[in-house]
């Protein structure tokens, strides 16, 4: 994936639009370029209005059926999760994400219960086991997305929940649909805005007979 190198704010239609193309291939974005891409602005737009609809359906979700929880963000960003669910919400906060500019600016905000850590999701090994496992607008940016829901899964307590939420476009819709035959559906939400639509989709691990 070629990244632009502006400054301007990434337009969700053009992710919209790439992700279509892809289909079924994978993808693979350098962490260089993900720190260009953070550096220049370009997700600022995940603080906007647009995304206000989508962010309130995880943390309800989070809020809602996993109160106090330990929670692992997997692709994190900026924090701007960690910020919309309030420190009230979770007894344990992990981030992690490949951008070493995005961890600085998630980690500046210094919430005592909240670490931030820069690691490769596919390598990642926590030091613990989670009540929830959030992919945030994440999966789908992986090569084999199904393999790292099921790698993650093994994180979670026996009750542990995958909250994940992905716009809606041709190779999302593909990941979605294996996904909710691979793990049992809890929830699912679509949510519009601005002409976009995203699933969030609350996942359990199916547990052998």
């Amino acid at each position: 994936m070629r990244l632009s190198s502006g400054v301007a704010p990434m337009d969700m239609t053009s992710i919209q639009r790439f992700l279509g193309r892809l289909r079924g291939r994978g993808v693979h974005v350098p962490p260089q370029a993900w720190d260009r891409e953070y550096d220049g602005g370009r997700w600022e737009h995940l603080e906007g209005l647009r995304e206000i609809s989508r962010y309130s359906v995880i943390v309800g979700y989070c809020r809602g059926l996993k109160p106090e929880a330990a929670i692992l963000d997997v692709g994190c960003g900026e924090g701007i999760l960690r910020r919309r669910l309030g420190a009230e919400s979770y007894s344990d906060y992990v981030g992690i994400d490949v951008s070493q500019v995005a961890i600085a600016r998630a980690s500046a905000d210094r919430e005592g219960r909240a670490r931030f850590l820069v690691a490769n999701a596919e390598e990642f090994v926590p030091d613990r086991r989670f009540d929830l496992v959030v992919f945030n607008e994440s999966l789908y940016y992986h090569n084999r997305p199904l393999e790292v829901a099921h790698r993650f899964s093994g994180f979670l307590e026996p009750d542990g929940l995958l909250v994940v939420s992905m716009l809606n476009t041709i190779r999302t819709t593909v990941i979605r649909r294996k996904l909710e035959r691979e793990f049992v559906v809890v929830h699912r939400t679509r949510v519009r805005s601005d002409g976009l639509s995203w699933t969030c989709s609350v996942l359990a691990a199916r547990r052998s007979a």
